[in-house]
């Protein structure tokens, strides 16, 4: 026989912590319950108090969970009301949307507990920030996940009178989810908000191998006008993970990385100068319509003087270089011979390790090589007497070098040289904007190496300076009246050489410098038309020269229009307000006081310009995004590295950075603010993590169907060729049976 027994509504359940959060009682409905985070009225049925509990586990009140529970409205009671009454009280608190509904009928002497759940409510935010703050502290001090949650156990003990200190529960599997679900796409959302409401974008990309996944992993950068800080700013986006590094794996992973952001802001791509970055380059100008052109200022600048400085070195036929790392390498991880060192020489100052990919950052090497190099000395001497000699190349390469009489002398040069250059290498490594400072800084390094090897008066008869300037023997000094700078001229004075060598060495640094200057002239920013316009905004240039910065802003305003950055009627105004400008003595004062290690270039024009020339701001801002090199992109390798830990899979690595340059942006872990909806992503981070750990159980899993089934259709098939076979050799053998018959009959 059926059972008609139901359940009806039990008062008790308004009590149960569990339940008294969200549970009503419907009105005149005994057999029903009323949800408040979900909105719904639904049947008890039979089931009694596991109807609720079936309800809590539903898909759309699991989603409310962490946004309708958060409702003040859930944490105060109505006051009680006869059934079918009501007051205004009651009235004015419910929800428009929600049902009448009737309270526990609590007496007047019993305590209300309203303010229990409110701070119940409070609490819990609180713990929620808490555990937010403390994945983010992991992140920034690039902990392990495991160290992590043995922290928090010890979190615990210290403040055992903290009552959100002992609600923390934060396992590595949670704070695991909580980054990559929940900070990282909070803040990876904020960002690409923020780049879609500007009108113009730069991107960066970089590659590197990372050490974990054993690809190549693909940083990329996004360097804009930030409208709350009013300035530019350079933010990692995301990063991309390659086998191959072909120019097409580039682009693709390129457009994959920016697929959130509208590639027609994209003004410019910063990247180093191999040629699979040009052909990824060329591939991407055809990706983009016409009226879509990037602003071009080359690759990065910094390699570019980085590589001039080797090639130069590289001219003289020097063996410099081999030298160096020769020195580093004959004590590096051999503690015996250190200590044979350290006792020969009674120093225990070693060499330094030469960098083979920032040949600028040697001088410090070379200064090292030139104290020690008495040292080196007295060791060979002691292992030689001693018959202790190492069998080893680094050692034999430094035997042979030594026997150089001009190794110091040409020690120092190399120092010279790396030394004048640099410094402005150093300047431009920062991230605030440097492209209007680029054309007459390396101009000036070009015109300070040229005047050592150079004639002066050819040198002032050239206006602007060219390749077959440089090249032609007719304007180079003799010889000996190349200026080699006076640390070098005395170390070459305590050398005894011969008149000959002397001359051939001072041709050799000639060759040195002609190959630099050649390659800053026809590789370096300087050679694009744009770099040379941009210097307009430079305030010295204003102040020195006004008519020349009124051409070169005419000319770059007429690079922005035929790239379609701006129309033509807004670089008519922006010419006119140019002018304006640098025609009243109130800002060629400002220009004149103007100074960069006082104030950024944007932030100068900025506070200058004000709300009043906005045509031209505008103008000034897409020059100030420019990326005038790949240095930011490079500083992030290090924070790969720091970050990295075994077996770490590739979208923790990204949510890792996403989360470490989103707090590092605004200063430090204690002053971060939690808001509301960083509360609620992080709250729904564990549905997000089982809803992606299922998906990619059901993927794994057709996966493996899907190979269970082709090994299947494979064993299927060599069953049948198998039988082929067999059918095909008794065909075979009854034919020939049936040949042979025939043949016997026609005999």
């Amino acid at each position: 026989m059926a059972n008609n027994w139901t359940t009806v509504f039990q008062p008790c359940w308004l009590q149960d912590p569990e339940l008294e959060a969200w549970i009503r009682r419907v009105e005149n409905k005994p057999k029903s319950a009323y949800c408040a985070w979900c909105c719904t009225e639904f049947s008890l049925s039979n089931m009694g108090k596991q109807a609720l509990r079936s309800h809590m586990k539903s898909k759309k009140h699991l989603s409310r969970t962490a946004s309708g529970a958060n409702s003040l409205i859930n944490y105060i009671k109505l006051p009680a009301v006869p059934p079918g009454q009501s007051t205004p009280e009651a009235e004015n608190l419910r929800s428009p949307i929600e049902p009448s509904v009737q309270n526990t009928g609590r007496t007047k002497d019993q305590p209300s507990a309203g303010r229990g759940q409110l701070n119940q409510f409070v609490l819990r935010n609180g713990v929620t920030e808490a555990e937010i703050r403390w994945c983010i502290q992991t992140v920034m001090n690039h902990k392990s996940l495991r160290a992590a949650e043995k922290d928090v156990a010890v979190l615990k003990r210290m403040f055992n009178d903290s009552e959100i200190a002992s609600k923390l529960q934060l396992k590595k599997d949670k704070i695991a989810y909580m980054i990559m679900y929940g900070i990282a796409p909070y803040f990876k959302v904020e960002l690409v908000d923020q780049i879609n409401e500007c009108d113009f974008f730069v991107a960066g990309f970089d590659e590197s191998l990372n050490k974990v996944t054993k690809k190549q992993q693909m940083d990329i950068n996004i360097r804009y006008w930030d409208k709350l800080s009013n300035s530019v700013i350079t933010r990692y986006l995301t990063s991309q993970f390659l086998t191959r590094s072909r120019a097409t794996d580039l682009l693709e992973a390129f457009q994959d990385g920016l697929k959130m952001l509208n590639l027609k802001k994209l003004v410019q791509v910063s990247m180093d100068g191999p040629n699979v970055n040009w052909a990824f380059l060329r591939e991407l100008k055809l990706e983009l319509k016409e009226d879509t052109k990037l602003l071009d200022l080359g690759s990065c600048g910094l390699h570019i003087m980085h590589g001039a400085f080797k090639d130069g070195i590289q001219a003289t036929g020097w063996p410099v270089v081999a030298f160096l790392r020769a020195l580093h390498n004959l004590f590096k991880n051999v503690p015996a011979r250190r200590a044979l060192y350290v006792q020969y020489s009674e120093s225990d100052v070693f060499p330094l390790k030469f960098c083979g990919h920032r040949w600028l950052e040697n001088s410090d090497v070379a200064e090292r090589a030139i104290d020690t190099i008495g040292n080196i000395r007295k060791f060979v001497d002691g292992v030689k007497k001693d018959k202790i000699e190492p069998k080893c190349k680094s050692y034999s390469d430094i035997v042979n070098f030594l026997n150089d009489p001009l190794i110091c002398v040409k020690l120092t040069f190399f120092r010279a040289v790396a030394s004048e250059i640099e410094p402005l290498l150093r300047e431009l490594q920062s991230d605030e904007p440097m492209v209007p400072f680029l054309y007459p800084e390396i101009c000036q390094l070009v015109i300070a190496l040229c005047e050592k090897f150079i004639k002066p008066e050819k040198l002032e008869k050239i206006v602007n300076l060219t390749l077959e300037d440089v090249k032609d023997i007719g304007n180079h000094l003799p010889a000996k009246s190349i200026i080699l700078g006076f640390d070098t001229k005395k170390a070459l004075r305590d050398t005894k050489v011969k008149e000959l060598e002397l001359i051939s060495f001072r041709n050799e640094c000639k060759n040195c410098l002609k190959t630099i200057v050649a390659k800053l002239l026809t590789r370096s920013p300087i050679t694009y038309p744009l770099t040379k316009a941009a210097s307009c905004l430079d305030p010295s240039l204003i102040v020195s020269n006004i008519s020349v910065a009124k051409r070169r802003m005419e000319k770059l305003l007429t690079i922005l229009i035929d790239c379609g950055r701006i129309s033509g009627r807004k670089g008519d105004l922006a010419a006119s307000q140019y002018r304006v400008v640098i025609s009243q003595v109130v800002y060629i004062d400002l220009f004149k006081g103007y100074s960069r290690k006082v104030s950024r270039l944007d932030s100068f024009w900025r506070d200058t310009l004000g709300d009043k020339y906005g045509d031209l701001l505008y103008v000034i801002k897409i020059i100030c995004c420019l990326s005038h090199g790949n240095a930011n992109v490079e500083r992030g390798f290090s924070v790969n590295a720091e970050c990295l830990f075994e077996n770490m899979k590739e979208e923790s690595v990204v949510a890792r950075r996403q989360v470490y340059d989103a707090v590092a942006q605004r200063g430090a872990v204690g002053e971060f603010e939690v808001s509301k909806s960083l509360l609620l992503r992080v709250r729904n981070a564990h549905s997000l993590y089982i809803e992606d750990l299922n998906q990619k159980k059901k993927e794994a899993t057709g996966i493996a169907t899907e190979a269970a089934l082709k090994r299947k259709h494979a064993a299927e098939a060599r069953e049948l060729e198998l039988k082929r076979k067999k059918l095909l050799k008794e065909a075979q053998i009854e034919a020939d049976a049936l040949t042979e018959q025939i043949n016997l009959l026609k005999k």
